[in-house]
């Protein structure tokens, strides 16, 4: 696999021009389509494409905005083939190929995290071929998807070239650089998926007080006497005693 992606990283760094653009943005199409980006090292080309970049062979503005919506479209073919095939998916012989473990490690970050797994799970190669997939699969609402779709690889494509943009135009500080851009990315993420879920606690938890809370209100105005009435200690008004004897009246009839 290291000689594999030696070997595209030599093949790009040979490219001049509008060839480097196309190459690199069908890598990252191909990356985050269905689960391709097990085989197709699309983070690897956007790296390379940021180096050369730096070395004045490409626009880096372009190849930022062409990786962006490759990314973004790759991602929306993994999300309607989901949609379209389901779980049994998975079943299937490409789906069997890619293993049990690493489709249980995509469908619990679905299932614990929501979008913030399809915008966060851009920088873990299982998590990025896979997540899409099974967020059509688990039909996960499509403007959530796409909102979250939109700014992950947006995000991603564009860390991913300026890794290689700012490693001084070589491909091994890059590669390094791109190691602990993810670290540090992916900490970023559990840091507001966890901000994230302790507000929603808290608001659940506010909620209910403020239900209890009108509950006893309620309950309160429900056993209190009537507006009038007299209580035990209070002498009764001239209406009321009006009617006493009436009353006492007809029970002596």
């Amino acid at each position: 696999m290291i000689n594999i992606l030696t070997s595209i990283a030599q093949t790009i760094l040979s490219l001049n021009g509008w060839p480097v653009y196309v190459v690199v943005a069908l890598l990252a199409f191909g990356e985050s389509a269905i689960f391709l980006g097990a085989v197709l090292p699309g983070e690897t080309a956007m790296v390379v494409a940021g180096v050369l970049a730096a070395r004045g062979n490409i626009s880096l503005p372009v190849i930022i905005a062409i990786c962006a919506t490759a990314a973004v479209l790759g991602d929306q073919v993994g999300y309607f083939i989901g949609r379209r095939f389901g779980p049994g998916l998975q079943r299937s012989r490409p789906g069997r190929r890619v293993g049990e473990r690493r489709w249980i490690q995509a469908q619990d970050a679905v299932t614990r995290h929501g979008a913030w797994a399809v915008a966060g799970g851009r920088w873990v190669a299982v998590l990025r071929a896979l997540v899409p997939t099974v967020a059509g699969a688990v039909t996960m609402p499509y403007r959530r998807f796409l909102l979250a779709n939109a700014l992950g690889g947006s995000a991603w494509a564009a860390g991913a070239i300026l890794v290689g943009y700012f490693a001084g135009g070589s491909v091994s500080t890059a590669q390094d650089l791109l190691g602990r851009t993810s670290l540090i990315g992916l900490i970023l993420v559990t840091i507001v998926v966890a901000v994230t879920v302790l507000q929603r606690l808290r608001r659940k938890g506010s909620c209910r007080g403020n239900k209890s809370g009108s509950r006893d209100r309620r309950s309160t105005s429900t056993n209190a006497p009537p507006t009038g009435a007299p209580t035990a200690n209070e002498p009764p008004t001239t209406e009321q005693e009006e009617w006493a004897p009436a009353t006492s009246t007809r029970m002596t009839m």
